[in-house]
């Protein structure tokens, strides 16, 4: 049997059968056994509970009671009789309404479903500064429409990554079933933790295997304490260095810095609305949206520690070795400096590897459009075969991004300006990502000043890139070539130059 949606006050899905689109289907077409269609559309998550969305206008009647009717000319019960009008309608567009058949469609329904929840969240913050059993129902109403703005969000991602279903839903199916899961974070998976940098991390194991770092919601800012922003180290933080020792103290003095020097002051990250955990996300869903495979997977997630609750990201463990760890070690060689491949080092990497210079391309440009500035060395993993062959890059700690800054024609910190060298498939999924629907995908994780300055570097890497495109200069996979890789060291403007140059001087201070 099919399931589809009739409104309820429980907002349970009631099972007919029929298509949600009240739909037959012949004999001869073949379906889909049911339930591997709904885990298809709704996930399994809502296969198994009832999905708790926020109240109908029935529910909000049976809490509050019926609004009082007019009296002649005199108007009862305004304020509420507008919110339940509001969220009436909001309803019925949900259960009238068909998903679309392309992201175009979905998009402008997307939109509507905004416009009618800021209708409702205009008629209930009309309730502000009011007091009574009304007030503080729609005091406790605005996160739940808040909620509800942020499945807009997730039902744009879902779409964009995995394809648009055959069978169309209604909507009051669609939102749903989409919900973010948040993994739980306890002791009993807890392995260890790890440092980088000024990130501390705690590693986990279970079910929610990967790295845990605690948000900051705050940012080191010396301009809000008087302080000359160009004189970090100022006498507060000598007396803190000193009564830390120098060792605990240039720890603190550097993650401070960082906080303020690359945060503040270039990404434009708001100091007082630092929000790190979702930036680190939004980086994993940008890599999910263009599908390059390049970004450590991250979500929102919480640690339970001490009977506290820490909320933050969950990322996952990046496979092979840090690039600076291979350095390090040795495990690189160049073949076009002479630096031959040690016969004892069966799986060296050579730094002519294909594969390696069109991963770090990817790499770059969704730094470049996430405004990621931190990609050292340290900050992207290799992953390689027995052999030695380049399998993937995988870019890690992702929350130095997403900031106001759109400044990517020029170098910032680790990110270089754009590369004439660029990967054929990150081009043209840059060229044909849809500036609105890039904006409904992130709204749930960032502001509004930081959505505009992510599509206005959106804009300038497509007049960048398109004229590229127009004269065949993207590369394909099998153009990566031991004349591109002098090309790309000539130019000095991309992650692999770097990484040579980087690879010199370990090399070099090795021998010396």
């Amino acid at each position: 049997m099919f399931r589809s949606y009739k409104q309820q006050t429980s907002r349970k899905v009631s099972r007919k059968k029929h298509l949600p689109d009240e739909q037959t289907s012949s004999p001869s077409s073949a379906p889909q056994h049911p339930t591997i269609q709904m885990q298809s559309l709704i996930g399994n998550h809502a296969m198994q509970r009832m999905i708790q969305r926020m109240p109908t206008e029935t529910v909000i009647i049976n809490t509050l009671g019926k609004p009082k009717k007019n009296v002649g000319f005199i108007k009862n019960s305004t304020k509420y009789k507008l919110v339940l009008d509001r969220v009436r309608s909001y309803d019925f567009y949900l259960s009238s309404t068909t998903l679309g058949g392309d992201l175009g469609a979905i998009k402008g329904q997307m939109q509507q479903i905004i416009t009618l929840l800021n209708a409702i969240k205009t008629a209930v913050n009309a309730y502000d500064g009011d007091t009574g059993k009304k007030a503080a129902y729609m005091l406790g109403l605005k996160p739940q429409i808040q909620q509800e703005m942020n499945k807009v969000s997730l039902v744009i991602t879902k779409y964009m990554t995995g394809g648009i279903p055959d069978m169309k839903p209604k909507l009051s199916l669609v939102m749903s079933g989409t919900n973010q899961f948040t993994p739980q974070l306890h002791d009993k998976d807890k392995l260890g933790g790890d440092k980088g940098g000024s990130s501390e991390v705690t590693e986990y194991g279970g079910t929610n295997s990967g790295y845990f770092k605690a948000n900051k919601d705050t940012l080191y800012n010396p301009a809000a304490g008087g302080q000359d922003p160009n004189m970090v180290m100022g006498p507060k933080m000598r007396e803190l260095k000193k009564q830390l020792g120098d060792d605990k103290g240039m720890e603190v003095f550097n993650s401070m810095s960082n906080e303020y020097n690359i945060g503040v002051d270039l990404v434009g990250i708001d100091p007082e609305n630092a929000r790190m955990a979702k930036r680190d996300v939004a980086t994993s869903r940008l890599n999910e949206i263009l599908n390059q495979n390049v970004i450590a997977k991250a979500q929102l997630a919480v640690q339970h520690i001490g009977g506290q609750k820490v909320e933050g990201s969950l990322m996952e463990k990046a496979k092979g070795l840090s690039a600076m760890k291979l350095m390090e070690q040795e495990q690189v060689y160049d073949p076009g400096k002479k630096d031959l491949k040690d016969p004892n080092k069966a799986n060296q990497i050579n730094l002519q590897d294909p594969m390696l210079m069109q991963s770090l391309s990817k790499l770059q440009f969704i730094d470049l459009l996430s405004f990621q500035v931190d990609r050292n060395r340290g900050n992207y993993f290799i992953q390689r075969d027995q052999q030695g062959k380049v399998l993937g890059v995988t870019g890690i700690d992702n929350d130095y991004s997403f900031g106001t800054n759109s400044g990517v024609s020029r170098w910032n910190q680790e990110l270089p300006g754009m590369s004439r060298f660029v990967d054929e498939d990150i081009a043209k999924a840059i060229l044909e990502l849809d500036p609105e629907l890039l904006r409904l995908a992130m709204m749930d994780l960032l502001t509004d000043t930081e959505l505009n300055a992510l599509l206005e570097r959106l804009e300038k890497l497509k007049q960048f890139l398109k004229p590229l495109q127009d004269t065949g200069k993207l590369l394909k996979p099998h153009e990566w070539t031991p004349a591109i890789s002098q090309g790309l060291l000539d130019e000095q403007k991309s992650y692999y130059s770097t990484m040579i140059t980087e690879n010199n001087k370990v090399k070099g201070r090795h021998w010396g």
